[in-house]
């Protein structure tokens, strides 16, 4: 089974939101599900360099793919990047998470 997390980040007005991508994304790496295969997918525009930092860290630990959004104006509205990952996940389940949330044992 495999369960794909997408989550929405724009640090490029508000930087402490790549950091709270970095606290998601190694919540995942810490705790990973035992039970199923994960995906993070992650929504961000070519402009936000420091959530590409996070995402080019993370990429090298767990199993993480970056949707690219046209810019900021498309990012700010979760749907249209939520509703792409969705229509295009091979995966059983589809979990829609802002960055601000983590994940512990089990």
């Amino acid at each position: 089974m495999l369960i794909e997390i997408i989550s929405h980040c724009w640090s490029v007005k508000l930087e402490h939101y790549a950091q709270l991508l970095c606290y998601q994304l190694s919540s995942l790496h810490l705790h990973p599900p035992k039970q199923c295969e994960f995906l993070a997918t992650v929504c961000t525009e070519p402009n936000d360099e420091l959530t590409l930092e996070v995402l080019a860290f993370f990429s090298k630990l767990i199993p993480v793919k970056t949707l690219m959004l046209k810019d900021g104006r498309e990012l700010g509205r979760r749907a249209i990047g939520r509703n792409h990952a969705a229509k295009h996940s091979n995966a059983d389940v589809v979990f829609f998470a802002d960055v601000d949330q983590c994940y512990g044992e089990g």
